[in-house]
């Protein structure tokens, strides 16, 4: 059996082998992006950090890509932290997005939500270990810092400043999920289209 596909202003003819060849690789394909997916930016998906087994030696060589290089600039002042306070960031935890079912809150009610879903919001420091860990578990960087992020809302994350900032993108735009906004929100201030990175260590 012979199948004929019109690909662009071409048509090519498949045997039968080969048709089942491509049904394979289309399937594979699927079900390997799916589960990327699936760990990476899945609301109430936890994603496990372990900040003192991540492989540092991923982030010595400096990016050609902007996006890449600012990102990997934050990750290693993320493990400069790690080194200075390991008490506090050497546990490992770990990091999710709850499903957003409000429509409008301020920074205060993110951060006591956090705080009942896990330990509290996450901070810039643990923000760039996630990335870390994302890009050490086999994620590109490219899927990190340049590609759309495929989340239904952006994460609230506490920034070095101690005010809360925006980061990711979401279905409502097409920045990828290490992008961080410049402006800061203070705790009593309303933010929208946001859910807070919720962050849970190992006891």
């Amino acid at each position: 059996m012979k199948t004929t596909l019109q690909t662009d202003d071409k048509k090519r003819t498949f045997s039968n082998a080969e048709n089942i060849s491509i049904e394979e690789n289309v399937k594979s394909s699927k079900e390997d992006k799916s589960f990327a997916v699936a760990q990476r930016t899945a609301e109430e998906n936890w994603l496990e950090v372990n900040p003192l087994a991540i492989d540092q030696t991923l982030f010595k060589e400096k990016r050609k890509d902007k996006k890449q290089e600012e990102t990997r600039r934050l990750i290693l002042e993320a493990f400069e932290e790690l080194k200075n306070n390991p008490e506090e960031y050497g546990k490992n935890f770990k990091t999710m997005m709850p499903e957003k079912t409000w429509k409008e809150v301020t920074v205060r009610q993110l951060k006591e939500l956090a705080c009942k879903l896990g330990d509290h919001m996450a901070n810039w420091v643990e923000q760039a270990l996630e990335w870390a860990q994302r890009i050490a578990n086999g994620e590109s960087w490219e899927d990190v810092c340049n590609e759309r992020d495929t989340a239904n809302w952006y994460r609230a994350v506490i920034w070095k400043s101690s005010y809360t900032v925006i980061v990711g993108g979401s279905a409502r735009d097409r920045s990828p999920s290490s992008f961080v906004s410049i402006y800061g929100y203070r705790d009593y201030e309303y933010i929208r289209c946001t859910v807070p990175l919720v962050v849970l260590y190992e006891q």
